[in-house]
């Protein structure tokens, strides 16, 4: 029996308060999505980089009303509904063909988080007594499940068949360690979104 490696640090707790980046790769590296990217910091991706490919920037979360008529629909759905299941919130994404990056803030309490205008999001109570606190873990296996039960429904109806597993087993992540770094790290993702490793060191400074 083949045991597949842990990547994730042996004694770090995953539901720790803090930024974490994550990527996210489909099964086989299969190219499924159109490439899209969060606006909420004003990010474009390159022209060479949505070559042949129907590129949407999508609008400001809370006020996106999707109609999920793709699987990229879906999947950016999901990625933005994370703060109405856990104490989380998406920081940050980009979506392309055959993989995402994530950067997902991880908080303890829904007062905590910061909204795009920078100011402090005061949810109701009734709003904070659905949201769960997660592992990092936990929300992107929920990610996973989720994504890929609402495009197997989507594509059970029509004739674009679909690989057997959406999504490889498991997923890329790095907790970001400081403020500075984050900024930093948003600006390389959206110019280098093809990139699967990144310099951490040289990030971090």
């Amino acid at each position: 029996m083949k045991y597949r490696k842990s990547i994730r640090l042996k004694d770090y707790d995953y539901s720790t308060n803090g930024y974490y980046f994550v990527t996210i790769c489909t099964n086989n590296r299969e190219k499924m999505f159109e490439p899209r990217i969060s606006k909420k910091y004003g990010h474009k991706l390159q022209d060479d980089v949505v070559a042949g490919f129907p590129c949407q920037i999508a609008r400001e979360p809370r006020n996106y009303i999707f109609k999920k008529n793709t699987d990229t629909d879906i999947v950016e759905q999901n990625i933005i509904s994370i703060e109405k299941k856990f104490f989380a919130e998406t920081d940050f994404y980009c979506i392309m063909p055959d993989h995402i990056h994530l950067i997902i803030f991880i908080c303890s309490s829904k007062v905590t988080l910061q909204n795009s205008s920078g100011g402090v999001s005061l949810p109701n109570s009734e709003e904070t007594s659905l949201l769960q606190k997660a592992t990092l873990g936990q929300i992107i296996a929920y990610f996973k499940y989720q994504t890929a039960k609402e495009i197997n429904i989507l594509h059970s109806s029509g004739r674009v068949s679909l690989p057997k597993k959406l999504w490889q087993p498991n997923y890329y992540e790095h907790i970001i360690r400081n403020e500075k770094a984050l900024d930093k790290i948003r600006r390389y993702i959206a110019n280098n979104p093809n990139a699967e490793k990144y310099n951490w060191d040289e990030l971090e400074k």
